[in-house]
C-alpha cells in the first residue's frame, strides 16, 4: 500500500473506533489512561493527546512520516490546549 493511502485508513480506525473521553476529562481525578495509548486501545476513548500518541505509533508501524503536534485551540471561545498530527503524504 503506498503511503497517500495508509494516513486515510489510520484516520478511519480512529473515527471508527475511538470516542472522545468528555466525561472522563471533566472528572475532577482524571484517569491518566485518556492522555495515552492506553486509552485508545484498551478503554476505546482518550483525549486529543492519546489519541495523537496512538496515530503516531500506527503511523510508525506503517512507515508513514509523522510530527506531533501540541498547541492550543479554540474551543468555545477558550484557548485550549491541544495535540494532533501532521502526516507527510
Amino acid at each position: 500500500m503506498n503511503e497517500l493511502l495508509k494516513s486515510p485508513k489510520v484516520d478511519q480506525y480512529f473515527k471508527e473506533n475511538v470516542a472522545y473521553a468528555s466525561d472522563e476529562l471533566q472528572q475532577e481525578n482524571q484517569p491518566r489512561w485518556i492522555y495515552s495509548i492506553d486509552g485508545v486501545f484498551l478503554q476505546k476513548k482518550a483525549v486529543c493527546l492519546g489519541i495523537a500518541h496512538a496515530w503516531n505509533s500506527l503511523c510508525r508501524r506503517l512507515r508513514v512520516p509523522y510530527i506531533l503536534v501540541t498547541g492550543e485551540a479554540e474551543i468555545a471561545g477558550n484557548l485550549e490546549n491541544h495535540a494532533w498530527n501532521m502526516v507527510e503524504i
